[in-house]
């Protein structure tokens, strides 16, 4: 057998391809003529995939199709292309009409449904059929074995939320010193307000059960071929907060000491219903991801469009998601771009084209190391799903939800989000529960920006005189009383600025958008107030106060989580925003990247180079585009990135700076789904 390569070459493009037993020597083929002039450097075999499935694949298939692998791995090595492995087939995504295997115990859902495919992943028999699947598998010794992201305990269709067998909940017994029965669990883990002890050891016990199992998956393949790592596909830090996740123990486990390869989900799979704008999603989805994660995890992305081809996402969005992943630093990008049927690749010649025109971006952006990025901080913790206060009539999806409107709300507005260390943070909603008195004493020595729900969580706490509030009240819908007949929300403006209306119609006509109702201190300065219909005010909507730490802090008193409609958005509100930033940074704001609308921008810090991007997500072409960065001095030295792949003098682009920050032009259109990328020194 052909062994991995012990240093094989970067991977930049990993295709994920199914070779269908009816179609596997023309797919493998026409793989051997496409992948050079394409760019890929690695095939990632699925095995029993999508609408050919069996499920739990019968070991009479595997053993079938293990010549078949082998050939494959064989030939594609000759050509020079890597070979790993991808069973589609862990605990199951649903059930999809395939059977269960014989004898197999089922997951039990929260309400009692019972899924058919899915097994309890305690079952013993679904791990002993796994053992000899995966074993067989990873005989063929592929450099990468990947584990979908079915390897999870929330949705497994019917079951949502995790299994609440009688073994679980045997297991869960010992925890609480007691038989609890699941209606009961339930309903403590759904309690409103203050957590029910219960729900910090429901998830300890899932994160214990979760890193066994990984520690379960990834010995089973190392015994089979020590030489192949294992690749780890996940759904999202946020969503897998529901599994309690301790993300190094888990990826230890996986590795074996060795780390994992990461793949993050970027999303947006199908433009029926993820625009483009949702791509902020996949930029997060990395960075996030990565920073949960041991550090020099390499990651590379999920580019994926469902059902293939230009029907699920045109050429343009393929081209941000590739383009994203790598200005993001991932060091590489897996492809499900084309169907599992064994339809030929050139059916969809626009993809192999794409692929073929940006691989000099992919290569000279992912040969730099990551590095660190700059942007308002954001928060994520793993505890953050057993500190959440969930509210009447919430359900286990609440636990999921950690801040991704921030993400949304400065992103789409043009300025960017870290996970980095930063001068100017943000918490908003629950996320202010999981940090200590101390990391919060920090932050408000500094620039913080808050919401509604998390400045009422740090008043709750003792730092409402810090954050310039005499009182701060609950959640209060726009149709209540108190604040009825609500009107639109007036900022006043900041500099030269006049401010102006915004609307308050969020996110519909239902007026079910939140704000807090809230008194600020005498020396507080409130830049926004809600109005009623004759344009009276009725609340504050933002106040900016300087405490005594000699901090700055911004209360924008909207219940954010309420406030996700585009009516929440605008010109104005990314003007409002951007005051807002410049403010808490004494006017020098991270990173502002304006060509309006729609613009993700990115400044990423490596040892010898900073690279700043820019990305059109509006389907109007911007006139120019715009960066301000904070920097201790004029950078120097920019070059711009050709589409050959090479640096150029970046002799078009206008600098400009005041001292802290500087102003970057560069004073040409940028058309829908481009980008553009400078390379330049950092200030001494």
């Amino acid at each position: 057998m052909s062994p991995p390569p012990d240093d094989p070459p970067p991977i930049r493009y990993a295709l994920r391809r199914t070779l269908p037993p009816h179609s596997f020597r023309g797919n493998l083929d026409e793989l051997l003529d496409e992948a050079g002039p394409a760019g890929i450097d690695e095939v990632i075999v699925i095995v029993d995939p999508e609408e050919l499935s069996h499920g739990h694949t019968p070991l009479e298939w595997i053993d079938e199709a293990l010549p078949r692998l082998e050939t494959a791995r064989d030939e594609l090595r000759a050509a020079g292309i890597e070979y790993s492995l991808n069973p589609w087939t862990t605990l199951g995504h649903g059930d999809r009409g395939r059977p269960p295997l014989p004898g197999m115990r089922s997951m039990v859902g929260h309400d009692g449904s019972r899924s058919v495919q899915s097994p309890c992943p305690l079952d013993e028999v679904w791990r002993g059929h796994l053992r000899e699947a995966w074993s067989r598998l990873a005989s063929t010794r592929p450099r990468v074995f990947w584990v979908e992201d079915d390897i999870r305990f929330f949705n497994h269709a019917p079951v949502r939320f995790g299994c609440f067998c009688d073994e679980h909940l045997r297991r869960f017994a010992e925890l609480a010193g007691r038989g609890v029965g699941r209606e009961e669990l339930v309903e403590a883990l759904l309690r409103p307000g203050e957590p029910h002890p219960w729900r910090a050891l429901w998830l300890a016990l899932q994160r214990e059960i979760g890193t066994e199992l990984a520690g379960f998956l990834g010995d089973l393949v190392r015994a089979a071929s020590p030489e192949t790592r294992l690749g780890l596909m996940s759904s999202g830090p946020r969503a897998h907060a529901a599994d309690g996740r301790d993300w190094h123990a888990f990826a230890e486990a996986l590795g074996g000491g060795r780390g994992i390869v990461s793949r993050p989900t970027m999303g947006c799979y199908d433009e029926g219903w993820a625009r483009p704008r949702d791509l902020v999603f996949s930029k997060d989805s990395i960075l996030l991801t990565r920073h949960v994660l041991p550090p020099g995890t390499p990651d590379l992305t999920e580019v994926e469009g469902v059902h293939f081809g230009p029907y699920a996402q045109s050429a343009r969005t393929l081209g941000l998601k590739l383009g994203i992943t790598f200005a993001c630093g991932a060091s590489g990008a897996t492809l499900n771009t084309f169907d599992h049927l064994g339809t030929p690749m050139s059916e969809d010649r626009g993809v192999l084209d794409t692929l073929a025109a940006l691989r000099p971006l992919a290569r000279e952006l992912g040969a730099r190391p990551p590095g660190r990025f700059a942007g308002v901080r954001l928060f994520f913790h793993e505890d953050a799903a057993a500190r959440r206060h969930l509210r009447p009539g919430d359900d286990l999806d609440a636990l999921t939800r950690h801040g991704f409107e921030a993400v949304q709300l400065f992103e789409l507005h043009g300025i960017a989000t870290t996970y980095d260390e930063s001068p100017v943070a943000a918490l908003v909603g629950e996320s202010a529960r999981a940090l200590e008195d101390h990391q919060l004493e920090a932050l408000l020595a500094g620039g913080l920006y808050l919401d509604g729900e998390a400045a009422t969580i740090l008043a709750t706490r003792g730092f409402a005189a810090e954050i310039g509030l005499e009182t701060i009240g609950p959640a209060t819908p726009l149709g209540d009383p108190l604040l009825r007949p609500s009107g639109p929300e007036r900022w006043e403006g900041g500099g030269s600025d006049p401010g102006g209306l915004l609307s308050a119609l969020l996110p519909s006509f239902s007026h079910d958008a939140r704000i807090h109702p809230a008194t600020p201190t005498s020396a507080a300065l409130v830049v926004a107030h809600l109005l009623d219909n004759d344009l009276q005010p009725r609340v504050p909507a933002m106040i900016a106060f300087e405490n005594d730490r000699g901090g700055r802090v911004v209360c924008h008193l909207w219940e954010l989580a309420s406030a996700w409609g585009d009516g929440f958005k605008g010109s104005l509100r990314a003007r409002q925003l951007r005051w807002a930033v410049r403010w808490l940074t004494r006017g020098a704001p991270p990173l502002i990247t304006s060509g309006d609308p729609l613009a993700l921008g990115l400044w990423r810090k490596t040892a010898d180079r900073h690279l700043l991007a820019a990305f059109n997500l509006s389907y109007d072409s911007w006139p120019s585009v715009r960066w301000e960065l904070a920097c201790s001095a004029r950078p120097t030295d920019f070059q711009r990135l050709t589409a050959e792949g090479t640096w150029s003098p970046a002799d078009e682009l206008q600098v400009d700076f005041d001292g802290r920050t500087a102003h970057v032009h560069w004073p040409h259109p940028l058309a829908f789904g481009d980008s553009v990328h400078y390379a330049f020194h950092p200030a001494p």
